[in-house]
Order: C-alpha cells, then structure tokens, then sequence
C-alpha cells in the first residue's frame, strides 16, 4: 500500500460539490446559478476548532471551520458550496470551501459552516 491509498483508506465520508457557473440565454441574458460539478467523492471531515453559540435574536448562529480531506484529483475553488454526507450518522451538512492546498497524496480544504440553529 503506498502513502495515497493509506489516506485515502480514511475516507469515510461523502461529499458533493457546486459551483456558480455563468449562463447566457437565447435572449443573451447572463445568469449564475449554482451546478454540481462533483458527486459522491470520497472525502474525510475533521473540525478545526470548537464550534461557536451565538445569540444574536431569536436565533442562535452556530459558526465554525472544518477541514476536508479529499483525493487530489479532484478540482475545488474557494466559494465552492460543499455538501457532506457524514457516514457514521447520516447527517448531512452543508459548507463554503476556502482556498485548497493540493499535495501529491491528498488535498485539504479549509471549510466554512455558518448556519443558523
């Protein structure tokens, strides 16, 4: 087994990705609307730091970054919306990746959730 394949046998999780893309209509109107450029890749999540409980109004923001570990072959854009299935639990949650770092046996992605509770 070589150093890829023992990451990658940490792959747990599941994850899908959407990307804004840009359309012009027969009538040559530019619209952006997410599409999903990757499904079901085989992914790690792991929590950076303890999640934060604001009360801000009626509602409590829950805010916090993650990290994904996912093969590098596959291409990611900071803005990119990141959905992951967590295998243990089911739960999906949803994220905005930030800015990738590629190495030759994996990449890291550095995630935003920002939901409200």
């Amino acid at each position: 087994m070589n150093e890829k394949q023992a990451v990658e046998s940490t792959y747990y999780d599941k994850c899908s990705v959407r990307r804004k893309s840009t359309t012009l209509s027969a009538y040559k109107v530019t619209s952006q609307a997410y599409a999903t450029v990757h499904t079901d890749l085989p992914c790690a999540l792991s929590k950076k730091e303890l999640g934060n409980a604001n009360k801000v109004t009626v509602e409590n923001e829950i805010n916090y970054n993650s990290i994904l570990f996912l093969p590098p072959e596959y291409t990611i854009i900071a803005g990119d919306e990141i959905t992951v299935t967590i295998t243990a639990n089911g739960e999906i949650r949803k994220y905005k990746a930030g800015e990738p770092m590629v190495y030759p046996t994996h990449q890291e992605v550095q995630l935003l959730r920002f939901v409200k509770a």
